[in-house]
């Protein structure tokens, strides 16, 4: 799981320099002993922020890279990781990682942390209604009233006001 995140944000260039796709390809493959010391010193880095080598590294929330467990792969399963890691990560939907980072947590882990992945579909459910609908029925109300007004410039202050006043509604939203 760690792995699949530090390509995703490697391809959104949250992490610069294609550090793990690099490392890939010019240490671990050759040398799989480098690999756990040197990903666990990465992951560590994207945990707190910080400096990896002449790299600043952003930190990653969500307690993902909180835990320095970090195994040996053998180069068969390095070279594995590699076509992988040249993938283009970047259109990956990142509500993917949701249930994904959920599975990894064990139950009292998952309960102490509140970390229950709820689809987009379930948040639309409720947002879509409440939320958008109401203040589609409020653009509607209000385009009506300034279409409704004739040209003139005391009119257009009173559309301009009309306007105004909704974008003051969206602002508290």
């Amino acid at each position: 799981m760690r792995c699949i995140f530090t390509m995703f944000t490697e391809d959104l260039q949250l992490l610069k320099g294609e550090v793990f796709t690099t490392a890939l390809k010019s240490r671990w493959i050759s040398n799989p002993n480098k690999f756990k010391s040197e990903i666990e010193s990465l992951w560590k880095t994207m945990n707190t922020g910080g400096n990896f080598g002449f790299d600043a590294i952003l930190k990653v929330n969500g307690s993902l890279f909180a835990d320095g467990i970090v195994f040996n792969l053998p180069k068969a399963e390095l070279d594995v990781l590699l076509p992988a890691a040249e993938k283009d990560w970047s259109q990956i939907e990142p509500a993917i990682f949701g249930p994904l980072l959920e599975r990894t947590l064990d139950s009292k882990e998952r309960s102490k942390l509140g970390a229950h992945y709820t689809p987009p579909a379930y948040v639309e459910r409720l947002v879509l209604p409440v939320v958008l609908e109401t203040l589609r029925q409020d653009w509607l109300e209000t385009e009506i009233v300034v279409y409704q007004l004739e040209p003139s410039a005391a009119n257009k202050k009173k559309a301009v006001d009309s306007i105004n006043e909704l974008m003051q509604k969206l602002r508290y939203c």
